[in-house]
């Protein structure tokens, strides 16, 4: 850093040094657990489908989850997360050392990907429970692997968006925005897309048949 006084160096080193360290430990667990959320439900329908190599999931969903699903809350969460208000910070030095107890550690690691395991587990079984009878249409039809795989992504999205809620010390409106508003707008989207790509699969299906 280029400071012009010494005297900000106190500042720079208690509060935006321990809030960097602090969104820094947060963003890297955080990204660990939202893709191993999503990755391994890939592994419990792998023992569904007695190993067949059929994913769950649609190729554009896996390619949009980091780009557009859910690329704002680590953003949000590592640009405006403040732990301790700023005052508290230069009033009570010994705070910095308090987060650096905080750190990365590897027990710490371990909880965040027991957790994104156990997250996994209960989301692909909610789906699976919800279309345990298969018909889910007015007219009959069964929603098939494709609905099965939808319903487990949108609940994995709004668990991780929500997870970025719950990690955040201090609740501002860009992360309010960026985690609930955020996943929101994305079921949505999703909405949109899943239904294009079912419809043309549905003509793709018909122009064959003819």
């Amino acid at each position: 850093y280029a400071i012009p006084r010494f005297h900000f160096l106190r500042r720079l080193l208690l509060v935006h040094g321990a809030w960097n360290h602090d969104r820094s430990v947060k963003v890297i667990l955080y990204s660990f657990y939202k893709n191993i959320c999503l990755y391994i439900i890939e592994l419990w329908f792998a023992i569904f489908s007695a190993w067949s190599g059929q994913t769950i999931f649609e190729r554009w969903t896996i390619g949009l989850f980091n780009v557009i699903f859910t690329a704002f809350p680590p953003i949000v969460l590592g640009l405006f997360d403040r732990p301790v208000a700023a005052d508290q910070m230069m009033r009570y030095p010994s705070l910095y050392h308090s987060f650096q107890k905080r750190s990365f550690s590897i027990p710490r690691f371990m909880l965040w990907i027991g957790m994104a395991l156990v997250h996994s587990l209960s989301l692909f079984f909610l789906s699976y429970g919800f279309l345990q009878t298969q018909v889910v249409w007015g007219n009959g039809q069964t929603g098939g692997w494709l609905m099965l795989g939808n319903s487990a992504y949108s609940f994995v999205v709004a668990t991780v968006c929500l997870k970025a809620l719950l990690e955040c010390d201090s609740w501002t409106w860009p992360v309010v925005l960026a985690s609930i508003g955020h996943g929101l707008d994305n079921d949505d989207i999703m909405d949109v897309l899943a239904g294009i790509v079912v419809h043309t699969m549905c003509y793709v299906n018909m122009g064959s048949r003819h």
